[in-house]
């Protein structure tokens, strides 16, 4: 039998029964479903949906008005009459499964709360009903070893186990109960980090574009056309508790501090600006995908790997042929098709940053972190592949175009076109030349012909010859003032 559940985490809401409001949001969610999988079907010629569909449980309000209108949709479609409509069709005999996954992050009574609710509402509703326990700890330490935030870290993880979970099942799609208010809060974190049309189009169909590492099963968002308010008034009629996470209010998160005090800003100041910006989301991803389209025609990736990581790449000279956006989309591309073939990328969750990829496709340097990936041109060829054991950069970067005197925090490199004094630890290199932190102690300088040094536990071990090349020019690495030794004999 279940426990009573601790009041303060358990919000009911009261009113009276309203059956043609609730129709209504029924309906929306359900068409919502038929959308996106009509989505997903055009874009995946072939693909043939099962009787099944596994729902992201939380026990929040979202995740709880989904299941409810689903089921409730779905009991609706059996019991038409014998005229055949596309919402029977696709309603009839289809078998609904939940799943709970408790991230190990919150405190253990709020974590049991929402499971009991999202048990009790799917036992309710005679739906199986199954959950998924992260270990305490691994969220924390995943986005400690990536370099990703908290949310990300449990997205990941909660991702993984429900396409694990569909694949067991036979599913033939994943449903999330993203809703219009979080694709508005999508658009302004994109917008506020700088992203480009695929970061600014994100959430903008029904259908999620990515699919997961256990197959190709789809996620549909259906109830991307109704607002936060909708679900709020369809669960009051409804009279469904549900639960509300502690950490919504947390405004160390991101999309909290966009939650609670950019949105309302706008709501007070700026009248009708979440059609616009839902308008803007969808030019934004139409942009993406012609992007996309056009990177995909113009550039050839073949794989150039001689051992088992593949190593994607181009030629140079066709590769700067294109515009710059099309470079950008095609190293994100790229990219993608890299971590599809290598699941120990994919499971780090930590995309490239515009910002590192611009930089790049514009020529400023010749080689790159791409989170789990480097992106190089050398000899004549753009490439993209994984990433050496502790390449992620962290910490600084400098990129040097003439002789002088670089800082950068700690760091400090002296570039000197003269030459450098007979016995120091130096070595040559062409311009430019990036500078740049690789893990904790350690210091990478690479050129255009690759890397130049390594300092590494207060050595400088230098890769190229140390008499004077022509064109070339002397460097000397300082970190806090200090010389290193040299360390490459």
């Amino acid at each position: 039998m279940l426990q009573p559940l601790p009041q303060p985490q358990i919000k009911k809401l009261k009113k009276k029964n309203n059956p043609a409001s609730q129709s209504t949001f029924e309906s929306a969610v359900f068409a919502g479903y038929n959308s996106g999988l009509n989505t997903y079907t055009k874009k995946m010629p072939g693909y043939a949906p099962a009787a099944a569909v596994l729902l992201a449980l939380s026990g929040g309000a979202d995740s709880t008005a989904m299941t409810a209108a689903m089921s409730a949709a779905m009991t609706a479609a059996m019991s038409m009459s014998a005229a055949r409509t596309a919402v029977q069709d696709r309603g009839s005999g289809l078998k609904l499964y939940a799943l709970h996954v408790n991230h190990g992050i919150r405190p253990p009574g709020n974590c049991a709360a929402d499971e009991a609710l999202s048990r009790d509402l799917c036992a309710q509703l005679q739906i199986p009903f199954f959950v998924v326990n992260i270990p305490p700890g691994a969220v924390k330490k995943h986005a400690e070893k990536y370099g990703t935030g908290i949310e990300a870290s449990a997205r990941h993880f909660r991702y993984l186990a429900l396409g694990e979970e569909a694949t067991r099942l036979g599913a033939s799609a994943v449903l999330t109960a993203h809703t219009a208010d979080d694709r508005l809060e999508t658009i302004l974190m994109a917008f506020l980090r700088g992203g480009g049309p695929s970061g600014l189009g994100a959430l903008s169909s029904f259908a999620a574009d990515a699919t997961f590492a256990t197959g190709a099963v789809p996620i549909i968002r259906p109830l991307l056309s109704l607002s936060r308010e909708d679900v709020l008034s369809y669960l009051k009629e409804k009279k469904l508790s549900f639960c509300t996470d502690e950490t919504n209010s947390d405004t160390h998160f991101f999309r909290n501090r966009v939650r609670r005090h950019l949105v309302p800003l706008l709501d007070e100041q700026f009248t009708g600006w979440r059609a616009a910006l839902l308008r803007l989301g969808e030019t934004q991803a139409m942009t993406s995908a012609f992007l996309k389209m056009e990177a995909e025609k113009r550039l050839v990736w073949e794989n150039g790997a001689s051992g088992k990581a593949p190593c994607f790449k181009t030629p140079s000279g066709r590769f700067f042929l294109e515009p710059g956006i099309i470079r950008e989309e095609a190293l994100f591309q790229v990219f993608n098709r890299l971590i599809n073939e290598l699941p120990e990328i994919k499971t780090a969750g930590k995309k490239p940053r515009r910002d590192a990829v611009r930089r790049f496709a514009c020529g400023l340097e010749t080689a790159v972190d791409l989170g789990q990936a480097r992106a190089e041109n050398k000899k004549g060829w753009v490439s993209v592949k994984k990433a050496g054991r502790g390449a992620a950069c962290h910490g600084f970067s400098v990129l040097i175009k003439k002789a002088g005197v670089y800082k950068l925090n700690e760091l400090t490199v002296i570039a000197d076109g003269e030459g450098c004094g007979a016995g120091e630890p130096v070595f040559y290199a062409a311009l430019p030349l990036a500078v740049f932190s690789e893990s904790k102690g350690k210091i990478l300088a690479e050129d255009s012909e690759g890397c130049a040094a390594v300092v590494l536990d207060g050595k400088l071990d230098w890769k190229r010859s140390q008499d004077p090349v022509m064109g070339k020019i002397c460097f000397k690495i300082q970190l806090d003032g200090g010389s290193f030794t040299d360390g490459s004999e």
